[in-house]
């Protein structure tokens, strides 16, 4: 996912929810995961950190790492994992290896 949008204040994405992700992949069970990225391209020239928020059925892990705040020109890589499927899907969302500015 990469925001290109010209900021005017730090700014905060959400995921889709669990049912709409888990019918991107139907085939999911309990257990399937995928990796994420999440590229900050503000067209702005202050720069605004972005922060990913969770959609209805999603939840976000705060260990090991917390979620960041991803700068300007930086990323950050989130591994979501189904632990629920069927009528009441649930992801639950971990940061992974922190972030990396300046990269744009």
């Amino acid at each position: 996912f990469v925001d290109g949008a010209t900021q005017t204040a730090a700014f905060t994405l959400t995921t889709d929810t669990a049912t709409n992700i888990l019918a991107a992949i139907p085939t999911a069970a309990v257990g399937t995961s995928f990796k994420f990225r999440f590229i900050n391209n503000d067209q702005s020239t202050t720069g605004y950190a972005g922060t990913l928020a969770a959609g209805t059925g999603v939840t976000f892990e705060t260990s090991p790492l917390a979620n960041p705040a991803v700068p300007k020109g930086g990323m950050a890589d989130y591994l979501f994992v189904f632990t629920a499927i069927g009528s009441s899907p649930a992801v639950s969302v971990y940061p992974v290896g922190g972030i990396s500015g300046a990269l744009l």
